[in-house]
C-alpha cells in the first residue's frame, strides 16, 4: 500500500469522495483501531494500533507485545516494519484521507461500471500514484467504486498499475471515528479473504 499519513495536512479539493476529518486528525485526540485479516475462515493477522496525530506517536500491539515509535521516523528495522504495517493498515481504514493527502495522485473518472464484488453498478474512479513518488509501493493504482453518497462501496487494487486486478473487496459497515466515517468490513468476491476492523474509536487517551 502507498501513501503518507500527515496530521492536519492540506486536503485536495477535487477528489470525488468525502474527506471530512482528514485535515484535522490532530483534533481527534488518539485514534484506536484493530486491523484483522481472515483467510479461509481463520484470522491470520491481528494488529491493534493507537495513534496520536498531534505528536505522530504510534503504539502497535501484537500478541500482547507493544512497540512504540514515531510515525514516519523509524530508528531500526523493527520500527521500519511497523511503520510500513501502520501505513498499510490505516490505508485500509481511511484510504480517502491517504489519497487526499497525496501530492502525486492522478484521478481519472471512468463513469458507471459493474461493481467487482457483488452485483450492480457504481461510479468508477481510478486513482494512480506516481511511479517515481514516495511511500513503500509507488506506482500502485486503485479503482474505486462510489455509492450515491460518494462513499466507497468496493475497490480494486492493482499493484504497479497492472491491467489485472491484484485484489478486489467490498467496503461496508461504516462506523464513525471522530468526525469521519470509516468502512470496517472488506470481503473478496469468493469470500475467502476478509479484512475487518474492530475497536475503532477516537478521543482522549
Amino acid at each position: 500500500m502507498h501513501a503518507l499519513l500527515v496530521a492536519s495536512a492540506a486536503v485536495a479539493a477535487d477528489l470525488p469522495f468525502p474527506t471530512t476529518g482528514c485535515s484535522s486528525l490532530d483534533g481527534m485526540g488518539e485514534l484506536r483501531f484493530t486491523f484483522n485479516v481472515q483467510s479461509q475462515g481463520e484470522v491470520k493477522v491481528r494488529r491493534a494500533w493507537r495513534f496520536t496525530p498531534s505528536t505522530r506517536q504510534v503504539v502497535r500491539t501484537v500478541d500482547g507485545a507493544e512497540l512504540a515509535f514515531t510515525f514516519g521516523a523509524p530508528v531500526n528495522e523493527e520500527q521500519t516494519q511497523a511503520d510500513a504495517q501502520f501505513i498499510n493498515d490505516s490505508f485500509w481504514l481511511m484510504p480517502q484521507c491517504h489519497m487526499a493527502w497525496a501530492s502525486d495522485l492522478n484521478v481519472i473518472e471512468q463513469g458507471d461500471a459493474s461493481i467487482p464484488v457483488g452485483e450492480g453498478t457504481a461510479r468508477k474512479v481510478t486513482v494512480r500514484y506516481s511511479a517515481s513518488g514516495g511511500g513503500y509501493t509507488p506506482g500502485d493504482a486503485y479503482d474505486l467504486f462510489l455509492g450515491p453518497d460518494g462513499r466507497m462501496v468496493a475497490w480494486t487494487y492493482r499493484r504497479k498499475a497492472g491491467s489485472d486486478p491484484t485484489l478486489s473487496t467490498t467496503f461496508a459497515n461504516y462506523v464513525p471515528m471522530g468526525s469521519m466515517h470509516v468502512a470496517t468490513e472488506h470481503v473478496s468476491a469468493d469470500g475467502e479473504f476478509r479484512v475487518f476492523f474492530t475497536e475503532v474509536s477516537a478521543g482522549a487517551q
